[in-house]
């Protein structure tokens, strides 16, 4: 049947003639209906949801105190909501893990920096590419090395590294899927991100 076969006249005849009785009943199955619909639409809705900490497999208790929560939950979300889109550019949430780094390195290695280095600079207007320039420098990593030991230096230069090269490519070119799971890997799986919170304890 078209909706144009429809006969609303007929419907509102039937409905004239029914009791207020059978109009209530009526009016409270499609009430139920409705709220049945709802419902479930909810729960799918919740089944769906999956928790970041969930989807990046990490456990709760080793990042809950993480200062960057927040946009870690957003990358994750671009992901989430992209990565079934064919030749996505996952540029954004490659900003959104920066933004993460760069936060972490303005909490724990910044004090570092300005005890051991003299580091001057205002801390909300430090780059990332401000926390790599030092440990290009033998001479700082020495002077580094007297409150955690050099090795700690070096891998987080390594470290800062490949996230400058990543944050470049997201800036000025495209990053694939696949790309934005191996960095993933280098936060998540090496820990890169709870590296930088160590090294100040």
């Amino acid at each position: 049947m078209k909706f144009s076969d429809i006969d609303f006249s007929r419907i509102k005849e039937m409905m004239d003639n029914l009791s207020d009785e059978d109009k209530e009943k009526l009016n409270d199955m499609a009430d139920q209906m409705v709220h049945k619909m709802k419902d479930s639409s909810m729960e799918e809705s919740e089944e769906e949801e999956i928790d970041f900490y969930e989807f990046l497999h990490i456990d709760p208790e080793e990042y809950s105190d993480l200062p960057v929560l927040d946009p870690i939950e957003q990358a994750c979300d671009i992901e989430m909501y992209y990565q079934d889109v064919q030749d996505s550019d996952f540029s954004a949430c490659i900003l959104y893990y920066s933004k993460a780094i760069l936060k972490l390195l303005r909490n724990y290695v910044y004090p570092i920096y300005q005890a051991r280095l003299s580091f001057s600079m205002n801390v909300n207007t430090t780059t990332l590419f401000n926390y790599l320039q030092p440990l290009m420098i033998e001479e700082n990593i020495h002077a580094l090395s007297q409150a955690i030991s050099s090795e700690h230096w070096i891998d987080l230069r390594e470290f800062l590294q490949q996230v400058c090269m990543m944050l470049s490519r997201a800036e000025y070119d495209f990053v694939h899927y696949e790309e934005l799971q191996t960095f993933k890997s280098l936060l998540f799986d090496e820990k890169k991100l709870l590296m930088i919170k160590e090294i100040a304890q």
